[in-house]
């Protein structure tokens, strides 16, 4: 199983002296916090670029069977852009796992 984060122009880190040191317990520290149904199963993977475009990119690279993204329901014309652009440009299915303000599954 693969997890994604991208870092765009204001998430990226300014600056790193251990890089060697710091990339591997960053990565295992996001395993734990967001994918800890996984732990032992998952391989994170980190880019830099524009969020919905790179999405599907990566997905086709690493050969997925699906695109999994939380989505908070919210389709006004500012909202949901990841989730926009990732239906407009993957060419695989994309399932929208609809989640709270929180980013906790929402079970209604």
């Amino acid at each position: 199983m693969l997890a994604l984060h991208i870092h765009d122009a204001e998430s990226i880190p300014a600056f790193t002296d251990q890089p060697q040191h710091e990339q591997p317990a960053w990565s295992d520290e996001f395993v734990r916090r967001y994918c800890r149904w996984g732990i032992d199963d998952v391989r994170l993977e980190t880019r830099v670029g524009r969020i919905g475009e790179l999405i599907p990119v990566v997905a086709t690279e690493s050969d997925c069977d699906l695109i999994a993204l939380g989505w908070s329901r919210e389709l006004s014309s500012a909202r949901a852009p990841v989730v926009r652009e990732t239906l407009e440009r993957a060419s695989l299915p994309v399932l929208l796992v609809p989640v709270s303000a929180q980013g906790e599954i929402d079970s209604g």
